[in-house]
C-alpha cells in the first residue's frame, strides 16, 4: 500500500530562532527553556502555542555563550520574539533573552549564529 504525501504547500514551514540569555549569574539550561515555555504560553495561549509548533533543540545549546535554538512555524516568529523579550527573571536572577538571528535552515543557523 502506498503512502500519500502532503503537497508541499500544505507542509508547515519552519524557522530556527537563535537566542542568547544574558544574565549576571549562571543559569541552568533547563530553567531557561522552562521560563521560555511559560512565557510562550502566556503570550500565545494554548491554541496558538499548538499552531506555532515550538520545539527546543536541546542538543544544540551552547553553554559557553548561553545560546540556544528554537524551531517555530514561520507565521509565529514575531510572537515568539515578543515572548522572548518579555522574560525578565529566571529564578530571582535578572536576565535578558535576545534573538540573535533567524534562519530557514538548521545548518546555517548553527554556522552563522552559534
Amino acid at each position: 500500500m502506498k503512502k500519500k504525501h502532503l503537497l508541499p504547500t500544505l507542509n508547515n514551514k519552519k524557522r530556527y530562532i537563535v537566542f542568547e540569555a544574558v544574565s549576571e549569574n549562571k543559569i541552568n539550561e533547563a530553567d531557561i527553556y522552562e521560563t521560555i515555555k511559560n512565557s510562550c504560553h502566556k503570550v500565545l495561549g494554548s491554541l496558538d502555542k499548538a499552531k506555532a509548533n515550538i520545539r527546543f533543540l536541546k542538543n544544540r545549546f551552547n553553554k559557553k555563550d548561553r545560546r540556544g535554538i528554537i524551531r517555530v512555524n514561520h507565521r509565529y516568529i514575531d510572537k515568539l520574539r515578543l515572548s522572548l523579550a518579555l522574560v525578565t527573571h529566571i529564578n530571582d536572577t535578572k536576565v535578558i533573552i535576545k534573538c540573535v538571528g533567524v534562519s530557514g535552515i538548521l545548518k546555517k543557523a548553527v554556522s552563522n549564529y552559534l
